[in-house]
């Protein structure tokens, strides 16, 4: 197991540290999204659950995060790369299918409580205008992930900006 040290100076597991990043992420999109969240109530779940537990309101909740990056910026913004040293430019539709297709397919345990999905990439890799031509495209997709899969929701969250772009309801 590769270890890390954290800002505090702790010595933590790769695994200990997607963790702490999943909740960090999903906190701030809590916090964008206006969800009430009971106090303390936000958790890390091992699979075959979803990533995090939660109640609103008195009524648990499952999330379930998917991160639309490609492989090209993944690559780029490595932590072992100290900046990225060349501008580029890459399409996020790759992406963005790809981690509906790989969510799609997906089975969790969830007690029957509603799942989310909230998919979140970094804005500073696309425009809005990029996300609402993706929505657009893939919104027949998106729906069919609804209808099949085990979500009750699906959301668009911007980590750079801090804002929730779009959210699909199944209904």
């Amino acid at each position: 197991d590769e270890r890390i040290v954290v800002s505090d100076g702790t010595i933590i597991g790769k695994e200990d540290q997607k963790r702490r990043c999943e909740l960090a992420i999903f906190r701030s999109f809590a916090s964008a999204a206006g969800l009430a969240l009971d106090e303390k109530s936000e958790g890390n779940v091992d699979p075959p659950h979803p990533d995090i537990f939660c109640s609103i309101g008195g009524e648990p909740r499952w999330f379930e995060l998917g991160e639309i990056v490609s492989e090209e910026v993944a690559a780029k913004v490595a932590p072992n790369r100290r900046q990225i040293d060349d501008g580029f430019s890459v399409s996020q539709e790759t992406p963005f299918v790809g981690i509906l297709n790989k969510k799609a397919k997906k089975r969790y345990e969830t007690r029957s409580y509603p799942v989310h999905l909230i998919l979140h990439f970094d804005l500073r890799l696309g425009t809005k205008e990029v996300v609402r031509n993706l929505i657009e495209k893939h919104n027949s997709s998106v729906n069919a992930l609804l209808r099949t899969g085990p979500f009750s929701h699906v959301w668009i969250f911007d980590q750079w900006t801090k804002s929730v772009l779009w959210r699909w309801i199944n209904q």
